[in-house]
């Protein structure tokens, strides 16, 4: 497992070396609250993918997502999506400089 902290980012060849060792990606996301309230939420697409490598394969291996990046279709590279990045640094300085708790940012991130 890697652990970044603060600024550190994974390089190019680094993501590539990770790449190399996962036997299957997934790519889930929702354009619009209209999707998530419909059974297309991120946790119900990850859950849908892992009954189907389940029942394609016996079991379904470690899942890790790596966060603050993104798939580019025309590149064909992971890169850094820096939107999220924000997002996940904004909640990590709530969570340890500001005492908030989980539920509490969650609520903050639904509006």
């Amino acid at each position: 497992m890697i652990i970044l902290e603060g600024k550190q980012k994974l390089d190019e060849a680094e993501i590539v070396t990770l790449l190399g060792k996962i036997q299957g990606l997934l790519y889930v996301r929702v354009s619009t609250t209209d999707q998530a309230e419909k059974g297309y939420s991120i946790e119900s697409q990850i859950e849908m993918c892992k009954e189907r490598a389940i029942n394609k394969k016996g079991e379904f291996p470690s899942f890790k997502r790596l966060y603050g990046y993104t798939f580019n279709k025309e590149s064909d590279k992971p890169e850094i999506n820096e939107e999220e990045k924000a997002v996940l640094i904004q909640m990590k300085d709530m969570l340890l400089y500001e005492g908030m708790s989980s539920n509490e940012i969650a609520s903050i991130f639904q509006k």
